[in-house]
């Protein structure tokens, strides 16, 4: 997963690309595959940022989470947080090497 998730955040391929690709190999160990996809298309860069939106998405208490959405502050300057609650205006930064 977390290695699908760097090439796709780093350009290397596209989503569309690696959802086709295990049609023409054998299903083995691919889950990781799909999983990194789908967390790619929620908006994860990293598997710390997937599991961020899983832990949000699966609760019953605490409300959506945007997983690196492009936020401009008065002023102009942009920030890109890995997870922002739009409700209560609350940045979240997962150290993803950590």
């Amino acid at each position: 997963m977390a290695l699908t998730l760097a090439v796709l955040q780093q350009g290397l391929t596209r989503p569309r690309d690696v959802h086709r690709e295990p049609r023409y190999a054998r299903r083995n160990h691919t889950l990781g595959v799909s999983q990194g996809v789908a967390a790619f298309e929620r908006g994860a860069w990293s598997r710390p940022e997937a599991v961020l939106g899983e832990l949000f998405d699966g609760s019953n208490v605490l409300p959506h989470v945007c997983l690196n959405t492009r936020l401009v502050l008065p002023g102009g300057s942009v920030r890109v947080p890995d997870g922002y609650v739009r409700e209560v205006a609350l940045a979240i930064q997962v150290h993803s090497r950590t």
